[in-house]
């Protein structure tokens, strides 16, 4: 078991990177970044295309083609939100609209679109999971992260913990 200043210690270093505004993560000029207590506002899906074979192909970092099976959906999935320290932030009451690059948003779109391939149903499914049940159910963190050319911020990763104080069943 750990002692309880060793896990003081462990929360202490834990906690130095956790961020509650975008901006303080500018500040600190930081390469990635985890963002806490945002209030998320919307989510918005686009639909580019259902098909989940053809002419879609993900390609490696040199520009050769990635093995076969490995492709590129085309979806863009968004989340709208407002950081915790709104008066921290560069954002003032601005909203932030940031992509979602996180891998699970293209396997639940591929899950999604191999049973029906209808875009309302898409959406709703996809909207279902990625807020309804992220802004009532979860602790919601944003790993972000920079573009390497542009160097914008974009959601990289998306880390949803039970609520604290839910229990194990939820």
């Amino acid at each position: 078991m750990r002692s309880r200043e060793s896990r003081r210690r462990r929360n202490q270093r834990n906690s130095s990177l956790i961020s509650f505004a975008l901006c303080r993560s500018n500040r600190e000029d930081r390469g990635v970044s985890w963002i806490h207590q945002t209030r998320i506002l919307d989510y918005q899906i686009e639909i580019i295309s259902t098909e989940t074979v053809g002419e879609q192909v993900l390609l490696n970092a040199d520009g050769s083609v990635a093995p076969s099976g490995l492709i590129k959906l085309k979806q863009e999935s968004k989340y709208t939100f407002i950081c915790h320290e709104r008066r921290a932030c560069t954002c003032s009451d601005n909203p932030h609209q940031m992509e979602i690059h996180d891998w699970e948003v293209n396997e639940l779109y591929r899950h999604v679109i191999e049973k029906d391939k209808k875009p309302p149903v898409t959406e709703l499914k996809m909207r279902k999971k990625w807020f309804d049940w992220m802004t009532t159910e979860r602790d919601t963190y944003f790993m972000m992260g920079t573009h390497h050319r542009w160097k914008n911020w974009m959601i990289v990763s998306v880390l949803y913990l039970r609520k604290p104080g839910e229990s194990e069943s939820s």
